[in-house]
């Protein structure tokens, strides 16, 4: 026989985060930007469950400095569009200056946006100087991390959690 208390159990769900994505590209070699769009959205879509909501580009720009078209019209729309998530496939997309990708990773920070690398997921701002630029150098020397042996072995995105 069971017995019923008037007591009722509380379930607590959580409601699953809707991320608003945008994706940036880069690439030094002008029209190769096409690729790794197709890379960034499959990547939105695998982890995030949407289509990025913008892509903003810089097609034939070298990876130094951050006052690149590109990458100045993300900065603008952060706040007007809502973004609160935003895709590259690697940190040096965003600049290949250490430096530079802190500062970049310092702004997105202060505005509440989270950064995502395809291979290396979410990007927690005290790790910025520990991924991207250097990565070659660092695999060949043996201290490379996880992300960056990724990396050089064709990473597989879908795979990789958040």
């Amino acid at each position: 026989m069971a017995i019923k208390s008037g007591a009722t159990d509380k379930i607590e769900t959580k409601a699953k985060r809707i991320f608003r994505p945008a994706l940036y590209v880069r690439s030094a070699v002008a029209g190769n930007t096409a690729p790794l769009v197709k890379e960034g959205a499959e990547y939105a879509r695998s982890v995030f469950g949407v289509d990025p909501v913008a892509t903003f580009a810089d097609d034939g720009c070298v990876g130094f400095g951050l006052d690149r078209e590109g990458l100045v019209a993300l900065e603008g729309a952060l706040v007007k569009c809502g973004i609160d998530a935003v895709l590259v496939s690697d940190l040096d997309r965003i600049s290949r200056r250490h430096f530079e990708r802190v500062l970049f990773v310092e702004r997105l920070t202060a505005l509440g946006v989270e950064l995502y690398t395809v291979c290396d997921g979410k990007v927690e701002p005290t790790r910025v100087g520990m991924i991207g630029g250097r990565a070659s150098s660092l695999f060949d020397a043996g201290l490379c991390l996880a992300g960056d042996a990724r990396r050089r072995n064709k990473c597989r995105p879908h795979q990789i959690r958040r």
